[in-house]
C-alpha cells in the first residue's frame, strides 16, 4: 500500500499522472476534493503546475475560498472520526510527510 493519494484515472488508462489533465488535456481545473475512508481533502495542487495555479485561483469563485476551507475542515472531521486509533496514527503520519 502506498502512504499517499494516489491518482487513478481508468478511462484514461493512467496512475499516478494527476498532471495529464492540466498539460495532456489543457483542463482549466478548478477544484478536486479527495475522499477517503477517513478523511476529506483539497488536493487541487497536486493536478496543477505551479504556473496553472494563477489562474487556478482566479477562477475559484463559486465560493469564498475561506467557506470551501471551513466545509472540507468540516468534513475532514466527520471522517476522521470514523477511524480507528491506530488508522488515525497512520493518516497523520502520511498527510505529514505529504507536507514535507
Amino acid at each position: 500500500a502506498r502512504a499517499r493519494w494516489l491518482h487513478a484515472d481508468s478511462c484514461e488508462n493512467a496512475l499516478d499522472s494527476p498532471l495529464v489533465y492540466c498539460c495532456g488535456w489543457k483542463k482549466k481545473l478548478t477544484y478536486i476534493f479527495a475522499l477517503g475512508p477517513g478523511e476529506a481533502v483539497d488536493v487541487v495542487n497536486r493536478y496543477i503546475t505551479l504556473e496553472a495555479r494563477p489562474g487556478v485561483l482566479a477562477r475559484r469563485t463559486l465560493c469564498d475560498e475561506s467557506w470551501v476551507s471551513v466545509r472540507v475542515a468540516a468534513l475532514d472531521a466527520t471522517r476522521r472520526g470514523r477511524l480507528a486509533h491506530a488508522d488515525l496514527a497512520a493518516r497523520d503520519a502520511r498527510r505529514e510527510s505529504e507536507r514535507a
